[in-house]
């Protein structure tokens, strides 16, 4: 109890939080008993290079594709699993930026097609594209829709 971490996932999950593996600071398993491999991997012992791809990182790639996807319940449960991991705001503000960067490049990509598609200026940012709808024509005698 005189380890921060150790006192703050018992009052959060109570005894669901144990057994629980810290190494130099660092979670590696809570409420679970590693498999020896996974212990293994996570400790460096089998002589592979260590990913990058923490569990960690993992949320803040899934912050990015909930921006991404517009997913509201995704965001608000990614965000909280990023917080128990232990990742910064300013990390996860980052992820968000560049979620956002690269959702944003072809949402205005887009709009300059519909534009030229209609032959009308298309307004930078999110603002509405103004559209023509050309007239009906009649085909054989029948009248055809109008066309964008």
């Amino acid at each position: 109890m005189e380890n921060e971490q150790v006192k703050q996932a018992l009052t959060e999950k109570g005894e669901a939080a144990l057994p629980l593996l810290l190494v130099d600071g660092r979670g590696i398993a809570s409420g679970e008993y590693l498999e020896r491999s996974r212990l293994a991997d996570a400790l460096g012992f089998n002589g592979g290079a260590t990913s990058l791809f923490t569990p960690a990182v993992k949320e803040l790639v899934a912050i990015g594709a909930a921006i991404a996807a517009n997913c509201e319940p995704c965001l608000r449960y990614h965000v909280r699993a990023a917080k128990e991991l232990g990742v910064s705001v300013a990390d996860m503000a980052s992820a968000i930026e560049m979620a956002a960067k690269v959702k944003d490049v072809p949402h205005r990509a887009v709009l300059k097609l519909a534009a030229c598609l209609t032959q009308t200026s298309a307004a930078e940012g999110t603002q509405e594209v103004p559209v023509r709808i050309a007239p009906a024509v009649s085909v054989s005698g029948r009248k055809a829709p109008p066309s964008i």
